[in-house]
């Protein structure tokens, strides 16, 4: 039986697990005489830090509390427990949210009591929506086109379709055209080649409205997700704002290049792509590796799920500092997030869906003793841990 209870605890902690199989977990950690196994499975699966003074109880408890979740689909559920002072990162709360497990690991301190904070209106999740500047400077929102032409320019044509923007057509000129997303969107174009681009929140690309020349070249910011259309006799280069140059040769890949984030993250998913720094520093990239982008240029394994789970409509985290977590509820929340009492020691490990409003990621933050409060002016003050 502990064999069966190592692979269905695997099967959760890769989210990959079915819901008879959740059920088989949830019948199998019924009883308490196995509450001394499940916690050494605890520990081996999530590879957390031992757990010996950790109560026998309280490991059973975590895992109740996964699958409870399922009854409370909008609410996350949270469960916290102190770390010992003899332990520098240990498990500290669980937070569910349906099939998606969000563990926050916690540096010090007890188990703190919620704050009430000042009832400001919630804030909804991000949507859809971007602002696409035309050649000529004329702007158009795109965040409530479904369908239609939107702009003409030289024989070319964007059309929004199904919510995507698309190009079709030749310019006879070399024309650009450039699209935003502002905080608290996120938005989805097909370029001229075919090439598919997916912007984050806070993201831009400028790109020429057809490729008439030997490169295919497009300039981006903040984050984005490219599909590159394979094309030896016309390759595909991306500038990163002025600082790192990507050159594709028909692949998948993330580009992670916010302002205030320490490095620029290249991640490949599939294919290749040569990065090169304004130290012209060159690496070469194989599926599955990302290069940190800075003064000099760093590969190593990705996360792949990590990378592109923006994307697939979730917020996924692998022991990410709090700050980190914080600058990304800033952008899909379009928020300013203000410390008080400077910023909590707490690294977050797992997922949670971005379709949950802010007072959502506030109340779990809270139940596991990160006091903040909204206040007007859509500012997130965090005043202690």
């Amino acid at each position: 039986m502990n064999e069966r209870l190592h692979y269905l605890l695997q099967q959760l902690y890769e989210n990959r697990i079915s819901s008879a199989e959740r059920e088989e977990l949830y019948l199998l950690i019924q009883d308490p005489e196995q509450a001394s196994v499940i916690k050494d499975l605890i520990q081996q699966t999530y590879k957390a830090p031992a757990l010996h003074q950790l109560p026998e109880q309280r490991s059973h408890e975590i895992l109740q509390a996964i699958f409870q979740a399922d009854a409370i689909k909008e609410e996350p559920v949270v469960r916290c427990m102190p770390r010992r002072n003899w332990y520098r990162v240990a498990a500290a709360a669980v937070l569910i949210l349906g099939a998606t497990t969000w563990f926050f690991l916690q540096k010090g301190g007890e188990d703190k009591q919620p704050v009430t904070a000042q009832q400001v209106a919630d804030i909804a999740a991000g949507k859809e929506g971007a602002i696409l500047t035309l050649d000529d400077g004329r702007q158009v929102v795109l965040d409530n086109i479904q369908e239609g032409i939107v702009a003409k320019e030289g024989g070319a044509t964007a059309t929004v379709v199904n919510g995507s923007l698309q190009y079709k057509g030749n310019a006879g000129s070399t024309m650009y055209n450039t699209m935003r997303t502002p905080k608290g969107r996120q938005y989805k174009l097909s370029l001229p080649d075919g090439s598919k681009v997916w912007l984050n929140a806070a993201s831009s690309i400028r790109f020429p409205v057809a490729f008439n020349t030997h490169e295919r070249k497009v300039e981006i910011t903040g984050e984005v997700y490219l599909e590159v259309v394979p094309k030896a006799k016309q390759p595909f280069v991306v500038n990163i704002d002025q600082r790192v140059q990507v050159e594709v040769l028909g692949t998948s890949f993330n580009v992670n290049a916010y302002e205030n984030e320490n490095s620029i993250i290249t991640t490949l998913i599939d294919g290749a792509v040569r990065v090169k720094n304004k130290e012209n520093e060159t690496k070469i990239l194989s599926p599955g590796q990302q290069a940190a982008i800075a003064k000099t240029i760093t590969v190593s394994s990705a996360n792949i799920e990590g990378a592109t789970a923006w994307m697939n409509g979730s917020f996924y985290f692998t022991h990410t500092n709090f700050s980190e977590v914080m600058r990304q509820i800033e952008r899909w929340y379009d928020v300013e997030v203000v410390y008080e009492k400077g910023v909590p020691d707490i690294q977050l490990f797992g997922g949670v869906k971005r379709n949950l409003s802010l007072e959502g990621i506030i109340r779990g933050l809270r139940d596991m003793g990160v006091n903040l409060r909204l206040e007007e002016g859509r500012k997130l003050i965090v005043t202690a841990q």
